[in-house]
């Protein structure tokens, strides 16, 4: 599944489902894979993003911080809410907040 999930030539719909297969069983080996997804541009980001809230890894908020500006507003909720799921990376949200490096608005009531 780690391979199919990396396979750029694999279908879309035999990524999507290793990614959440993965996800599921809390593939800690595949959160580099996970990570490198949630940078890059195309239609497992956002998936990916969401699948980062289950692992307990302080690159899980500093990869989604330094990333931040370049997701769109569907990644960037995504972005918030795996954030937000675990204490270190709520306080990793709020500092990138006081210190500029995202805006005031993206923490909405949701």
């Amino acid at each position: 599944m780690r391979k199919t999930l990396l396979d750029p030539s694999a279908p879309a719909a035999a990524r999507r489902q290793a990614l959440d297969a993965l996800v599921a069983q809390r593939d800690t080996a595949s959160l580099d894979s996970l990570l490198k997804l949630a940078v890059e541009p195309g239609p497992l980001r956002e998936p990916a993003l969401r699948g980062l809230a289950t692992f307990d890894d302080s690159r899980v908020a500093q990869t989604l911080i330094e990333g931040f500006p370049k997701l769109d507003s569907g990644e960037r909720a995504a972005a918030v809410q795996t954030l937000l799921a675990r204490a270190p990376g709520a306080k990793a949200f709020v500092a990138a907040i006081e210190s500029g490096k995202i805006a005031k608005t993206e923490l909405t009531a949701p």
